[in-house]
């Protein structure tokens, strides 16, 4: 992605970089056109997804030349290209964001939005959803063949046919029951066919025994019938069927019909005239289920004289048995009713309320109506027109639903109450995200009224001395529709006094799932805050104090093992040193006594016989190895008394401020001149990588020197071995030394190219004693030192990474004041 600057810093990437980096490995296209409509930023997906050629586009190119590519290879559709390049200006333009789905000529399906940046330009984001539109059609497709075929099952496995006509009198869907109902119209009945082909054909085949001798006449009857149904009727079929048509138009100006055999019900004639027979006692079961009925059922005639009334609506009203059992008219039971007292009524205006209540009822069907009597109760009325012009009146006892309504209302209002009283305070937002309500208590935190917030969104309102990326996140929540808690910003009130708020929101839906806003609350908790802040440093000071009691301790007990080691060894040294030095001191004499000795006896020697000559001289070469081992031992056994009492003094120096990057150059350059001085031809290259950052530290100075030392001699000695075992004419010996500052640290690396170190070696490197160099080169102490040098005195650490024949590096990493300590201690 161009545009860019990679401000890189001592070898690291820069910021830029990273967001380069880091907008390239976004999944979705970014682009941001500034506020003379060039685009100065653009990743590498943004021209991918909109299938832009790389070379032909740069960032800083006008928006106009994006928009003309699109256009002209027709990516906007048909069309005027320059009208629909201005449109897209006009849009660029425009300071409103924006968000819209585009289809590609290709297919692709790009949803673009738009966000407009501060002074003017827009951030864009262009996300591939080409697969989630695919799915979603799928999906719905789908869900269309599954809705399709349960409406197919559910036809089916209804006895009677069924066939629905649309408003162009084509029948469009049917069930296998309609043709099995009509057997001689099997072919014809297939959908798209109209219905005067059906009917048509049915005639002219014979199969309605209505239409024999008349057919045309039937013909034109059955289609006045069939526009204009008016209830289901009775045919009759040539093969001596009888079926039941029922056809009822659609809201849509369509026809559904339902065929039904009912040529056993025509047989059955008797059996129907028996149970006519018994109407009046199917008539008593019918009044018995009403009466299990809980509201009350009134049906009235077409003159509004009671016809039937269940036991509730009796009970509700208190009426007698004669007046229900009377078919007394409605007026009557309103009179009956108002002589008790029920209706919340001057007696002058009863005569009134009645004719309005008996209009209504004569109208036809009346809604749902609340009616409300003295003694309290609430009843819904409604009223539903009989096809014989009768009418069934229904009277639901809704009180109980009232007094919950009522009470729901006063919880609203004692929730109010609370939100105004409350420490906190209470807010909630609409779909478009701005605010519908505040309680009081914002007015004493933020001394702003209530009012002054409703309408705004939460941009309007204000992100206090938030950081950007933090509020972007949060606004982003708030697009999403995603619930927050306890999100913390800080915010000046109108008194001009920073406070803390702390709000949470829980975004709500309707049951279709439609956004319909958030519901929340806020507190202020500055005062939590500060008590937090002051908390937070008194546990720092104290974890601070532990820290260093425990290094103390720690430094204590180390300087107490070496004070009893340096006993121990001083005795040691005092007791084994004398005899050492007498063995030495005698085994010198004595090779110089036989250097003499055989000076003296050159000439007896002469005279002797060759075999003599050559006993006598092997003795005193014998002698003379012998007296040269006991020396070279006796001085190796010398050297590790030496390094035992090194190793061993009694106590760490004093710590003090050093320049560590001087420290490893001196070591450096000393353990180097002292490598010349021993073998004159090695040579070996030194590369240095000196963070200036790393500067001044605490260290004993003397102490960590002579772990540097020790570290350099050693890669020294590893890198002579490889040139003496098996170092072809290519190897260039290399010891590499570098330092680096970290946060509360400094970090010694010390790598050479050299033999390495065995993975079975590795593990007793630090034991004291141990060495892989030859007798009388090395006493296994300096490692053993240096690693309680570092760790146990300094409280540092020491690793190693090696690899047998390549290379060694070992690392030191010393503690120091981190940067935000260095920048107080400055500030002070």
């Amino acid at each position: 992605m161009a545009g860019w600057t990679n401000d890189v810093d001592g070898g690291g990437i820069g910021k830029a970089a990273i967001l380069e980096l880091t907008l390239d490995a976004m999944e979705q296209g970014i682009s941001v056109v500034d506020a003379d409509l060039n685009v100065v930023v653009f990743n590498r997906r943004f021209l991918e997804i909109l299938g832009l050629p790389a070379d032909r586009f740069r960032p800083g190119d006008p928006f106009e030349a994006f928009v003309r590519f699109n256009a002209e290879r027709g990516d906007y559709g048909p069309g005027v290209i320059e009208e629909q390049v201005q449109s897209r200006l006009a849009l660029a333009r425009s300071p409103a964001p924006h968000c819209f789905e585009r289809t590609r000529s290709d297919g692709t399906v790009i949803e673009i939005r738009g966000t407009p940046i501060p002074g003017g330009g827009f951030l864009t984001t262009y996300t591939d959803v080409t697969e989630r539109r695919q799915t979603e059609k799928k999906a719905l497709k789908e869900a269309l063949d599954a809705a399709q075929a349960q409406l197919h099952a559910t036809l089916e496995s209804v006895s009677a046919g069924i066939g629905l006509f649309d408003r162009d009198d084509r029948l469009v869907l049917f069930n296998s029951h309609y043709r099995e109902v009509y057997p001689g119209l099997a072919d014809v009945i297939e959908r798209g066919a109209t219905f005067e082909q059906i009917l048509r054909t049915a005639a002219d085949r014979g199969i309605v025994a209505e239409a024999a001798g008349r057919r045309e006449r039937w013909y034109q009857e059955r289609v006045q019938r069939h526009r204009h149904p008016s209830g289901p009727f009775q045919q009759k079929q040539a093969d001596g069927r009888w079926v039941q048509i029922d056809e009822r138009r659609t809201a849509d100006g369509g026809i559904v019909a339902v065929f039904t055999d009912v040529s056993e019900l025509k047989r059955r004639e008797e059996e129907l005239a028996a149970a006519l027979r018994d109407k009046d006692a199917l008539l008593a079961e019918f009044n018995t289920v009403l009466d299990t009925i809980e509201y009350g059922v009134l049906f009235l005639g077409p003159d509004l004289r009671m016809r039937l009334a269940n036991r509730a609506f009796s009970e509700m009203w208190h009426f007698p048995h004669e007046l229900v059992s009377g078919h007394a008219e409605m007026r009557e039971l309103m009179r009956f009713v108002a002589s008790q007292g029920m209706y919340p009524l001057p007696a002058g205006e009863l005569e009134t309320y009645f004719e309005q209540r008996l209009a209504a009822l004569r109208q036809g069907d009346v809604p749902p109506t609340d009616l409300r009597v003295t003694d309290g109760r609430v009843f819904e009325y409604q009223c539903k027109s009989l096809p014989d012009g009768g009418r069934m009146v229904t009277y639901f006892d809704i009180s109980a639903y009232r007094r919950v309504e009522e009470a729901l209302k006063e919880s609203e209002q004692r929730f109010r109450d609370f939100a105004s009283s409350s420490s906190d305070w209470v807010w909630e937002m609409g779909p478009d995200l701005r605010f519908t309500f505040a309680s009081e208590r914002m007015l004493s935190v933020f001394h702003i009224a209530p009012q002054d917030v409703i309408g705004k969104t939460r941009e309007e309102v204000g992100r206090g001395s938030l950081d950007k990326e933090t509020w972007d996140r949060h606004l982003d929540d708030l697009r999403a529709r995603r619930p927050f808690k306890n999100f913390r910003y800080v915010i000046t009130s109108g008194s001009g006094e920073q406070r803390w708020i702390t709000t949470s929101g829980l975004p709500l839906f309707a049951d279709d799932g439609t956004f319909r806003g958030y519901r929340g609350t806020s507190s202020d908790i500055t005062e939590e805050m500060r008590r937090e802040y002051e908390l937070k440093a008194a546990k720092d000071r104290a974890e601070r104090a532990l820290a260093e009691l425990k290094q103390a301790q720690t430094n204590l007990v180390h300087a107490e093992k070496l004070a009893l080691l340096g006993q121990l060894v001083a005795g040691i040294a005092h007791e084994i040193k004398n005899p050492l030095n007498f063995v030495n001191n005698f085994a010198g004499l004595s090779i110089e006594l036989l250097d003499e000795m055989r000076v003296e006896l050159a000439g007896w020697l002469a005279g002797r016989d060759p075999d003599q000559r050559a006993l006598i001289e092997d003795l005193f070469a014998t002698l003379a190895s012998n007296l040269g081992k006991i020396r070279e031992h006796g001085s190796r056994a010398d050297g590790i008394v030496k390094s035992m009492l090194a190793h061993s003094r009694e106590g760490p120096g004093e710590k003090r401020p050093i320049d560590i990057n001087a420290l490893v150059e001196e070591s450096l350059s000393l353990a180097y001149h002292g490598a010349r001085a021993q073998d004159s031809s090695f040579n070996a290259t030194l590369e240095r990588n000196l963070d200036p950052e790393a500067g001044m530290i605490d260290v004993v100075p003397q102490d960590l020197s002579r772990v540097l030392l020790n570290l350099f001699a050693n890669g020294f000695y590893a890198m002579q071995e490889r040139m003496q075992r098996d170092a072809g004419p290519g190897y260039r010996p290399t010891l590499l030394v570098a330092t680096r500052r970290l946060d509360g640290a400094v970090e010694i690396r010390v790598r050479d190219n050299g033999i390495g170190i065995a993975a079975p070696v590795l593990e007793k490197i630090f034991t004291p004693f141990y060495t892989t160099k030859p007798a009388g080169q090395g006493t296994g102490l300096g490692l053993s030192l240096s690693y309680d040098i570092v760790v146990h005195q300094h409280g540092g650490a020491f690793e190693v990474d090696t690899r047998a024949g390549e290379y060694a590096e070992f690392v030191i990493r010393l503690p120091c004041r981190t940067r935000d300590q260095l920048a107080a201690a400055d500030s002070r």
